[in-house]
């Protein structure tokens, strides 16, 4: 995901949904790769995904990113912020 930093509202609304959304996806995968016998409960449990937000911060004062909090603790995400020279 690219997102381009205007407000924190803004900022958290769009990763926050970004990211319910690849949550569902993963957890759909999750269930048909089971219902096909190619994923037992227990790998499923191990399983870790890991989303990376890449949020672009044209801000002249910079200060750390707002932190995020997710609804599902088995998939990592990590965000930085990243400059137009980048």
């Amino acid at each position: 995901m690219n997102l381009t930093w205007t407000t924190t509202k803004a900022y958290r609304e769009a990763a926050n949904a970004f990211v319910r959304e690849q949550e569902e996806r993963l957890v759909n995968i999750a269930l048909e790769l089971k219902a096909r016998g190619l994923l037992t409960q227990q790998e499923a449990e191990v399983a870790g995904f890991h989303i990376e937000l890449r949020i672009l911060d044209p801000r002249k004062q910079k200060t750390l990113l707002p932190d995020l909090v997710f609804a599902n603790p088995c998939i990592a995400v990590t965000y930085q912020a990243v400059d137009l020279e980048d």
